[in-house]
């Protein structure tokens, strides 16, 4: 956490702590809500990208036993990239109590585990709730990751399947501070849409990194009827003040 907190009264904002990242459900093919361009034609051949790449993919159902077995995976990848560790056996376990269908996407190489995601279905709503993967470019180049394809292939999945809700889970709202501005670009780059998270505290202040700068995603009015947007603060903009961000362009994300 931050030690710089800045008061976001001075700017008629507050800031939801968390976000939800929704996928639009209108969506008829992944490829067309992506907003780059070479990553759109990278997953669009995906599947020869991983064949070439000898890695094979299945999305089934998990127990508890595969569950437990790929938390040390999971881990592992969490610590190399400095993210908190949500997933546990205590997760499994509720959710498996609530009635949630549970489901493992796994990418293996030579049986070695290189990229997963961990799927909850309740009712018509499904979730990547978690994700871990290789740090490992399929093409050779940027846009070519194997994250992407863990992505791409749960919303193909879900498009298929109909849900009326798709998420890729949570997020905490404070970019190039609690989490890096790659990641945000990472999400909007696949298409996915933040939303306020109603079960999260909305705060009036926002932590700043040490220059006083922080991308984060603000209301002006209340949660669920006043409006809402990015917003960049940068100290060192002429002159200083907060900056409504209406179009979140690739270019906007270059500070960090």
């Amino acid at each position: 956490m931050s030690d710089n907190l800045l008061d976001l009264t001075q700017f008629q904002l507050s800031r939801p702590e968390r976000l939800s990242w929704i996928y639009p459900t209108s969506a008829k093919d992944p490829l067309t809500q992506l907003r780059s361009q070479s990553l759109r034609k990278f997953l669009a051949r995906a599947e020869t990208y991983l064949t070439a790449n000898q890695i094979t993919w299945a999305i089934e159902p998990l127990e508890l036993t595969q569950f437990e077995a790929w938390l040390p995976y999971y881990r592992a990848k969490m610590a190399e990239k400095g993210f908190d560790c949500l997933a546990n056996t205590s997760w499994f376990l509720k959710r498996q109590s609530q009635g949630d269908q549970l489901l493992g996407l796994w990418f293996r190489r030579q049986q070695q585990l290189v990229a997963s995601g961990i799927i909850r279905v309740k009712a018509d709503k499904i979730v990547l709730a978690f994700k871990a993967s290789d740090r490992l470019d399929l093409a050779g180049r940027s846009n070519s990751s194997i994250g992407a394809v863990v992505d791409h292939f749960f919303q193909k999945y879900a498009l298929e399947h109909q849900f009326a809700s798709i998420s890729s889970g949570r997020s905490r709202n404070a970019f190039g501070v609690l989490n890096s501005l790659g990641y945000l670009d990472f999400k909007l780059k696949l298409g996915y849409v933040p939303q306020a998270d109603l079960a999260s505290p909305v705060s009036q202040t926002v932590p700043t990194d040490a220059q006083g700068r922080v991308l984060f995603f603000g209301l002006s009015g209340t949660v669920l009827s006043g409006s809402s947007n990015w917003y960049e603060i940068n100290p060192s903009a002429e002159p200083w003040s907060k900056r409504l961000v209406t179009n979140l362009a690739p270019e906007i994300l270059c500070w960090e």
